[in-house]
């Protein structure tokens, strides 16, 4: 055999090895297969990994690999990665109680409730923030348009606007601490506060959900 070329040992075909690299580089899938084609039938033969790494240069190895990682971490429904720029880090979250993690890779402290890095800051005063920020970009124009869509509101008592990423329907205002309904874009409670749902939101009174898009999780 050519010392430029490589016997796959799933299909049994002879690759040249510099075609094997342009071929990893511009692949696109978890699961490598085998370039050759009979015909019009693509070979369905996998390429392995231990022979893939013996048989391609170290950069285009390492390419193959971190393109691999992004694409199990995007198909993970419960992944975080580091917020922290050009680190690779990821990591499966199957505990919803932990609120912060860690990286070992950088060191660095993220908040998995914000998806952010927030430094000697709370959740609440970084939200604040972040709101604030987000009102200057905006017109009232392009918010009241936003507000309108449902995808921003504005705290019925000091008017703040509020985005919400995800998580829980019931969330506090990050300004005056009002609790919330997102589903309603309203008050959680009425004017006697919490248990009265004369004037806030209803869910689960009568087994009711307060809104058709309610995940009834107050």
């Amino acid at each position: 055999m050519p010392h430029d070329a490589v016997i796959l040992s799933y299909c049994g075909h002879v690759v040249c090895k510099h075609c094997l690299e342009n071929h990893v580089k511009l692949y696109d899938s978890e699961e490598l297969q085998c370039p050759c084609v009979d015909g019009v039938i693509k070979c369905p033969g996998l390429i392995y990994d231990r022979e893939l790494r013996v048989s391609v240069s170290e950069e285009t190895y390492n390419i193959h690999l971190k393109r691999v990682i992004k694409l199990i971490e995007a198909q993970s429904d419960n992944s975080f990665h580091c917020q922290t720029p050009e680190c690779d880090y990821w990591v499966i979250i199957e505990d919803t109680i932990i609120d912060s993690m860690l990286c070992p890779s950088c060191k660095v402290i993220n908040c998995l409730r914000c998806r952010a890095i927030h430094k000697n800051m709370s959740c609440l005063e970084y939200t604040a923030l972040q709101s604030q920020d987000e009102n200057l970009k905006m017109t009232e124009l392009e918010i009241e348009n936003k507000i309108r869509e449902g995808i921003i509101m504005r705290c019925p008592n000091c008017s703040v606007v509020i985005e919400k990423m995800d998580g829980c329907d019931g969330l506090y205002c990050p300004k005056c601490n009002l609790q919330l309904c997102w589903a309603t874009k309203g008050p959680r409670w009425g004017k006697k506060g919490r248990g009265d749902t004369s004037g806030g939101c209803r869910c689960g009174v009568g087994g009711q959900l307060c809104h058709p898009e309610c995940n009834f999780c107050h």
